[in-house]
């Protein structure tokens, strides 16, 4: 099933009335930890780790992290596991940084994700398995060269997801998945801020 893609309007009309910042209300957090991802033990890394307070946010501070690759073949994710109801949101603030993609991935016994070009700002793959369903991708832009990514999903049964934040060195799902990521080589990083999962 593919997903429908929706790129807000506000999206590119941000900028005249104010970019996004990270104050607007969009719903009750249930991830552990802060806006800058810490305490880093809230979000494990596999293949990857983070570089904390390592570039200016929307919100105006140094607090985005850097989400670098470990230099293996291999998986390069942060994740955090949270019950979730049956429509749910899952966002992120992000920026290129020596890589262009993002991928984001919610997974449990059913698997939805999406790839984002960091340096378009656009959508450009998504894809689900089992009884998830993405009702929209939405990319907003956010000051200090961020957009803010936003997966909305419904599924039919509440569950212990795994949310992750990918690094990516393609904009498409061109091999199989592995827990959600592609394998391969790097020590690139991307910019992330304010990570958020909300139910609807």
């Amino acid at each position: 099933m593919v997903a429908s893609f929706q790129m807000r309007a506000s999206s590119y009309a941000a900028a005249a009335s104010g970019e996004l910042n990270g104050s607007e209300s969009d719903g009750t957090q249930l991830l552990a930890g802060g806006i800058d991802f810490l305490p880093s033990g809230n979000w494990p890394g596999d293949g990857a780790a983070m570089a904390p307070n390592d570039a200016l946010s929307p919100g105006g501070s140094i607090d985005a992290i850097a989400m670098v690759g470990d230099g293996g073949d291999n998986r390069h994710i942060l994740y955090q596991r949270v019950n979730v109801n049956t429509a749910y949101t899952f966002s992120v603030y992000a920026k290129e940084g020596s890589l262009r993609y993002l991928q984001m991935v919610a997974s449990d016994t059913s698997t939805a994700f999406c790839y984002i070009d960091l340096q378009t700002g656009t959508v450009t793959d998504s894809g689900v398995s089992g009884t998830v369903v993405i009702s929209s991708v939405d990319v907003e832009t956010g000051a200090n060269g961020f957009y803010k990514i936003t997966m909305n999903l419904t599924d039919s049964s509440s569950s212990n997801t795994y949310f992750q934040y990918c690094l990516s060195d393609r904009s498409t799902n061109t091999a199989p998945l592995t827990f959600g990521s592609p394998k391969f080589v790097t020590t690139g990083h991307v910019y992330l801020w304010r990570p958020k999962v909300t139910s609807n």
